[in-house]
């Protein structure tokens, strides 16, 4: 095909198509303008549509701060109008990921372990040994529609995750994946591969390839499910799934030689943060709380669980500061046919806990699972900060309900 300057592409027609994405992470600011940073053509000598790019777009906004998005562009004919940005001298120019032959390609790419040079960048495919690639000629399926990335499913075997927003380094997500599975932790969907890009401004975590899970339960489904028919059942299953977590933040802090793994030591500042972080959390959640019978039972009690987590506080051991999944509530989980507990691959970017402080703002509850409890952390206390509520579904919680979730001995 012949060669489209997609550095062309009007930047109205961009930005009218961009800000209607779902995925776009800016709604709620003014953007004073959208424009292409750098192009890395994947298959420049394509004899046949569709042409693949890879696309750098930054978006700025009156306050001088910005982000960078990913596009995967295809040039050509393509499967559906809601895909179309715009054209270049008469030719479309569409997202690539709405097209299955594009996907396919992509795959590709990902199989051959393929490096891809542009002007100013490289994109870099990485496939790891013992995990069967995609095939030539799968069937590819998008997984549906995602708060802030893109997800495509290649013959219900693996799963592609294209972050769309990006910065600057690797993706923490990259980073735990690629850990956990090093090591040999069994409940996450095991890290395939994954591709980047790299140049003059910037390097980037693209995309990541997991094993697909196929007919599992999310975990907060599941929860709203269970806790309105069998609430016994579910609290049996929390226990299995905090012991998964104390598992999996074991493997997190076990590696003292990885800088970006090893355990810290915690200061009292970063300890005094963590505990007003986690506290401001219990009373937002207990302000919030909607007045139906669902409830009832927990309503009025934030001062009880105020003063369990000043008790915490003044614990003697301290414990240490570890790397976490950085954005843990049931959302994050699922309930494989098999029984057993993993992590799901629509994680958002996970904490990145570089330093004390920072570990301490970002992973707040996680860290207090970690580093204090006696007992396996509670995920489902978690998850009631981070997910959406939604109310009617379940039955007011028995009192023998209470009694069993309640911890056997006091923090």
């Amino acid at each position: 095909m012949a060669s489209v300057d997609l550095a062309a592409l009007d930047e109205q027609e961009l930005a009218d198509w961009l800000l209607d994405r779902r995925w776009f992470g800016s709604k709620a600011r003014d953007v004073a303008s959208i424009h292409v940073l750098d192009v890395v053509a994947l298959n420049p000598s394509a004899p046949t549509p569709p042409a693949l790019s890879a696309a750098l777009v930054e978006a700025r906004y009156p306050g001088g701060t910005h982000d960078v998005y990913q596009l995967l562009l295809g040039v050509g004919s393509n499967g559906g109008d809601d895909s179309v940005i715009g054209d270049v001298r008469g030719v479309t120019v569409y997202d690539a990921f709405a097209d299955p032959r594009a996907c396919e390609l992509l795959g590709g790419l990902l199989r051959e372990g393929a490096e891809v040079h542009g002007e100013h960048a490289r994109v870099e495919f990485h496939w790891l040994e013992g995990v069967e690639p995609p095939r030539p000629g799968a069937e590819v399926r998008p997984m549906g529609a995602e708060q802030s990335n893109t997800s495509i499913v290649f013959d219900d075997e693996l799963v592609l995750k294209a972050f769309r927003r990006v910065e600057a380094g690797d993706n923490p997500e990259l980073e735990m994946l690629r850990f956990l599975s090093e090591r040999g932790f069994a409940h996450i969907a095991e890290l395939g591969g994954w591709y980047q890009y790299e140049g003059e401004l910037m390097d980037a975590t693209f995309g990541v390839v997991q094993r697909f899970v196929p007919n599992a339960r999310d975990g907060w489904e599941l929860a709203l499910d269970e806790l309105a028919d069998d609430p016994e059942r579910f609290v049996t299953r929390l226990r299995d799934l905090g012991g998964v977590i104390g598992r999996m933040h074991t493997v997190l802090a076990s590696d003292p030689t990885d800088p970006a793994f090893a355990p810290e030591e915690p200061s009292d500042e970063s300890l005094a943060l963590l505990t007003a972080t986690i506290d401001e959390e219990i009373e937002r959640l207990f302000l919030e709380l909607p007045e139906i019978d669902a409830v009832a039972p927990i309503a009025g009690h934030a001062a009880e669980v105020r003063d369990r987590l000043q008790l915490l506080s003044h614990v003697g051991a301290r414990g240490r500061l570890i790397r976490t999944h950085g954005d843990l509530h049931l959302g994050q989980t699922m309930l494989a046919t098999t029984g057993g507990w993993c992590w799901t691959s629509r994680a958002s970017p996970l904490g990145r806990c570089s330093s004390a402080a920072a570990s301490a703002r970002r992973c707040a509850t996680s860290r207090a699972c970690c580093a204090r409890s006696p007992t396996p952390p509670r995920p489902a206390r978690c998850s009631a900060v981070g997910r959406p509520r939604r109310v009617g579904r379940s039955a007011p919680a028995s009192p023998s309900w209470r009694a069993t979730s309640r911890p056997s001995t006091p923090p």
